[in-house]
């Protein structure tokens, strides 16, 4: 009386297997709660109660309980036949997959959005999914292929675009125009060397100076110092001669130190006349002691 399905309290001709499976849900329960789903003090009560009511859940008494395995026995004990699982291969299949959710701490609605279900598929499913699409979590991947996913910045596209940025800003170093000022700090420093070739090579900076700044800040020095090739060899003599003179008796060479010591400024206006005047200086002998 207790695990006969609502078919045979009625007394329906037509009894299928389903019946069974509806007495092992009647035992699964009372193996899990301790007590027969339906239970009363007259047969009639019992059959009644297997007819119309609908038993407590499973998880709802025992918290511990996982619940697939409340559902398992919730969807045996159902009233119709046709809701039950299709047999007992379908409920073996149940509890290996209720075993591996339990395992892999699988949610409930998770499980229900992709997992596979052999008893009741599609039940809830787009319901569980609008749960988790509020919540932000995917439901398109399982989570094994969602933790497998490399970080952003390991993605191919990732390091594609940071070689374009590296490129580019090399390729904006090395095309970027000169500006005046570097230009014209190039130019000095080759002018201040002491060689008579690598001073020719200022001259290349200067009229690209001139060229890209006609009306710059350094444009006139760059004109005078252009079209005049004896101020390079002034300059470099300018920079030298004072280190000379320190060297020499200025009353034994006939030079005074004050005519010796030039300047670029000097140098320029003695440029800008038509005749440059230079002393020349005769080198000194040394005395020999007798």
């Amino acid at each position: 009386m207790f695990y006969r399905a609502p078919e045979q309290q009625s007394g329906q001709a037509e009894v299928t297997h389903k019946a069974d499976l509806y007495a092992l849900g009647c035992m699964m329960y009372q193996m899990l709660v301790g007590s027969v789903p339906f239970n009363g003090d007259a047969a009639e009560e019992i059959a009644r109660q297997h007819r119309e009511d609908v038993p407590e859940r499973i998880d709802s008494i025992i918290f511990e309980c996982p619940v697939w395995l409340s559902a398992l026995v919730g969807e045996l004990l159902e009233k119709d036949p046709r809701k039950r699982p299709y047999g007992a291969s379908a409920v073996l299949l149940a509890l290996n997959e209720t075993t591996r959710q339990v395992a892999a701490k699988t949610t409930v609605v998770e499980h229900a959005a992709g997992g596979f279900s052999p008893l009741t598929p599609q039940v809830h499913k787009d319901e569980a999914r609008l749960l988790l699409a509020s919540a932000g979590r995917r439901i398109d991947e399982p989570e094994e292929q969602a933790e497998s996913v490399p970080p952003f910045y390991e993605r191919a596209w990732f390091l594609a675009l940071c070689l374009c940025f590296l490129i580019g800003g090399i390729g904006t170093w090395f095309l970027w125009p000169e500006s005046e000022t570097r230009l014209h700090a190039k130019a000095v420093a080759i002018l201040e060397t002491k060689e008579g070739v690598q001073r020719e090579n200022a001259r290349p900076l200067l009229k690209r100076l001139l060229k890209k700044f006609p009306n710059g800040e350094y444009a006139a020095e760059a004109e005078g110092i252009s079209k005049n090739s004896t101020w390079l060899a002034l300059r470099a003599s300018s920079r030298s001669t004072p280190n000379t003179v320190a060297n020499r008796n200025p009353r034994r060479s006939g030079c005074t130190k004050k005519r010796l010591t030039l300047n670029s400024s000097a140098i320029a206006s003695r440029l800008s006349r038509s005749t440059v005047a230079w002393p020349t200086c005769l080198p000194i002998r040394k005395e020999t002691t007798r």
